[in-house]
């Protein structure tokens, strides 16, 4: 899409959780200290639209949810998307009661998909999403590397070579967790590697409208 988005890995913010305020509104502008109102400032502030994960404190239900907010250009907060399927995280982290997909439309028109890390080799919510026609997805993720059959990089361009999807992955960064990337369709716009090592890189990539690339252009 033509929009400019720009992803956290997960577990990236943590350490301690937040209450989210209300879809709709700017955080940036409340002036409180809570790390949704930062990540609205650098929206607003850059024009770039964010998703980033953070730990949510839903004090009405007293649970822990592992969440993904989305951030419009302008600060907005779109909404945010609990992780579905969890892997490691219970049993202090709750997975989500509704069972929502995150299906989001950006202002300009945009819509993504997102979702959280192990929820990629489940059926459920990618294929709720893909039926819906989502087309565009994105990923936080904590994706350790040292299981030979279970890494990200192949799981990520197989899934978007499989489906016909467009997916922007951000990996945790550290010397046991490595692999973030974007793909089209299953090809490569932009990918980065670097397993045993601190060294991380930010990866960048014009991602063409879907219609303009495809799983034709596989063959």
């Amino acid at each position: 899409p033509d929009s400019t988005r720009a992803k956290k890995a997960e577990w990236v913010i943590h350490g301690y959780a937040e209450e989210l305020p209300k879809a709709g509104g700017v955080p940036c502008s409340s002036g409180d200290d809570r790390a949704v109102a930062g990540l609205s400032c650098v929206a607003r502030e850059t024009g770039i639209a964010l998703v980033a994960n953070i730990m949510e404190w839903d004090s009405s239900e007293m649970r822990l949810y592992n969440c993904d907010v989305i951030i419009d250009k302008d600060g907005a907060l779109v909404g945010k998307y609990r992780k579905m399927n969890l892997w490691g995280e219970a049993p202090t982290v709750d997975p989500s009661t509704s069972c929502s997909p995150g299906d989001f439309t950006l202002a300009d028109g945009t819509r993504i998909g997102v979702i959280t890390c192990a929820d990629l080799i489940y059926e459920h919510p990618l294929k709720d999403l893909l039926d819906r026609g989502v087309k565009n997805f994105v990923m936080p993720a904590a994706w350790s590397n040292e299981m030979a059959d279970m890494q990200v990089m192949a799981y990520a361009q197989g899934w978007s070579a499989a489906t016909g999807a467009s997916l922007v992955l951000s990996n945790h960064r550290r010397n046991a967790e490595s692999g973030s990337g974007i793909w089209q369709a299953g090809l490569p716009i932009a990918t980065t590697f670097h397993p045993g090592s601190d060294k991380a890189a930010v990866v960048v990539g014009a991602v063409p409208p879907h219609s303009a690339a495809g799983r034709q252009e596989q063959a």
